[in-house]
């Protein structure tokens, strides 16, 4: 897992580098943070689904990347 956000295009890139293995067709994540989301969807990420006050007043949001 990579934390803070201040590492996260680092920690981006590693995943994508491990991912590269035979087989991995797809990546997900989630989020609570809206100021991360551009970043993934600039990256490629779609949202797929969100879950609405989780937790109160705010959203998770599941997001996708197809590898292959």
């Amino acid at each position: 897992m990579c934390r803070p956000s201040s590492r996260l295009p680092k920690c981006a890139v590693g995943w994508r580098d491990r991912a590269a293995r035979p087989g991995c067709r797809n990546a997900h994540l989630d989020t609570y943070s809206l100021e991360v989301r551009p970043f993934y969807e600039k990256n490629d990420h779609e949202v797929f689904a969100t879950l609405d006050g989780f937790p109160p007043g705010h959203q998770k949001r599941f997001l996708r990347k197809k590898l292959a």
